[in-house]
């Protein structure tokens, strides 16, 4: 879940995240400078923190579209466009995220 918070960091505090993990990768694997990133996390087997905080992402909204969510986090979601409006047709964007908060 804290993933989330560092997420909003500006780029740069990003990049110095990243520069961390790539400097411990250098460590485990032993390897010089001169190797790069994509080889350097290829050979630790590690994904770049930036892939990580998507993915985490993506399993969140998940979770919360399949119910899997505790309630307390639930409500954090605004209701869908279907649950919000009185709207009784079938729309395209009935499953999506209303703007207005429930």
């Amino acid at each position: 879940m804290c993933i989330f918070f560092w997420d909003s960091r500006t780029q740069y505090e990003n990049d110095q995240i990243e520069k961390i993990q790539y400097e411990a990768a250098k460590i485990v694997t032993g390897l010089t400078k001169s190797v790069s990133i994509n080889n350097l996390l290829k050979e630790v087997g590690w994904v770049p923190l930036s892939d990580r905080r998507k993915i985490q992402k993506y399993v969140f909204i998940y979770k919360e579209k399949h119910g899997l969510l505790p309630e307390y986090l639930h409500e954090l979601f605004p209701g869908t466009v279907q649950e919000i409006s009185d709207n009784q047709y079938a729309l395209r964007n009935n499953e999506s995220y209303a703007s207005d908060a429930r």
